[in-house]
């Protein structure tokens, strides 16, 4: 369904398959065991991602046919469908999620060599990463579901993550040939150094969760403002995520030349997070003035639908912009402050991730 506690049921259990994922397999790519086969276990992510893909129609007819007679055989209790929906739509994403969330930790403990590169490092990787979930909103909104349907948009998905684990899986094969000089395990395992507690670090933690939460209550809100201002077409709520991620992005691409020059502090992340919530406080205004503006700008587009596509575009910059790019810059900076110790960096990394992640599950609801 599409009612609120449906949005809320999938966007849980798929935040929540990222958070786990992410913090797993990031303390688990740590192990000395491991070191130098991040690129395989990068590869077999993706694999599985994509391998799960071609089961994901089939699961969910079949969750049809559990949930639904569970719903009617309760009398048509509200409480029972939507535990018995959050309890088959965990069964079906949990899986492919947590599979996801752990290949950001993974990739990023490969290609970072050193502690000292390792801000300017997270950063470009999230960008770009980032960047291609744009691409990939706007690609299944536009061509994906209106010229090839939902069934061959997933086949194309897993094909191509199950590419691009074969594409891995190829590179690593020949890591010494392209110059790639990552230490491998061979023999035994080396014993683990010490685990370094967080100390004092362990309140940006707390404070990145709670980030998450608000990230989240700002765009579940904002699209929501929007949409009374640009329509709820699927056009619409897709220019407004693209917007969202775009300037996420970009905020990652410009937290990497400024974490080039200079590490982070506990100054500029507490900077960014001020700005975060002025922008917000200020938002509640900004969003009263836009029904005047869209009204005032609609005859400029010619009444057509590139040219209404457009405004929508421009009017989602105009409001998700500013904060979008706080909201980049963000992750980057915070990575670069928790993972102060190069041997538990996938840890850290992940454990960053997972709680801000977290953070937005509740921040959705």
């Amino acid at each position: 369904g599409s009612t609120v506690h449906a949005v809320s049921t999938v966007l849980t259990v798929f935040f929540g398959g990222l958070a786990l994922g992410s913090w797993f397999f990031g303390r688990l790519i740590d192990r000395p065991r491991w070191e130098g086969t991040g690129l395989r276990w990068y590869a077999a992510l993706e694999a599985g991602v994509g391998l799960y893909a071609f089961l994901t129609l089939p699961l969910f007819d079949a969750m049809q046919r559990l949930y639904l007679p569970a719903y009617e055989a309760s009398g048509f209790s509200p409480t029972v469908l939507v535990g018995s929906a959050f309890a088959c739509s965990a069964a079906i994403l949990l899986v492919p999620t947590t599979l996801l969330g752990g290949t950001f930790p993974v990739l990023s403990r490969f290609l970072i060599r050193s502690g000292e590169e390792r801000g300017p490092a997270i950063a470009a990787l999230y960008a770009v990463n980032t960047a291609g979930a744009m691409a990939g909103t706007v690609l299944v909104y536009y061509v994906g579901l209106p010229i090839l349907g939902l069934f061959r948009t997933l086949v194309c998905a897993g094909v191509l993550n199950i590419w691009v684990g074969l594409l891995c899986l190829v590179f690593d094969r020949h890591l010494s040939t392209l110059g790639w000089t990552a230490p491998r395990a061979a023999g035994p395992a080396p014993a683990a150094p010490p685990r370094e507690p967080l100390g004092p670090l362990r309140w940006v933690f707390w404070a990145f969760a709670l980030s998450g939460f608000s990230a989240m209550v700002y765009e579940v809100a904002w699209t929501r403002a929007l949409s009374l201002v640009l329509g709820s077409s699927v056009y619409a709520f897709c220019l407004m995520l693209a917007t969202f991620l775009g300037g996420i992005a970009l905020g990652s691409a410009l937290a990497r030349r400024d974490l080039r020059a200079r590490p982070a502090t506990i100054e500029r992340f507490i900077g960014l997070e001020l700005m975060l919530g002025g922008y917000g406080l200020l938002s509640v205004w900004l969003f009263s003035q836009l029904p005047d503006l869209f009204v005032s700008l609609w005859p400029m587009t010619g009444r057509t639908f590139t040219g209404l596509s457009w405004l929508q575009v421009a009017l989602s910059a105009l409001v998700m912009l500013p904060p979008t790019l706080i909201l980049g810059v963000l992750f980057p900076v915070v990575s670069d402050l928790v993972t102060t110790r190069f041997s538990q960096l996938g840890e850290r990394l992940g454990a960053a991730y997972a709680v801000n992640t977290a953070g937005g599950i509740l921040g959705s609801f």
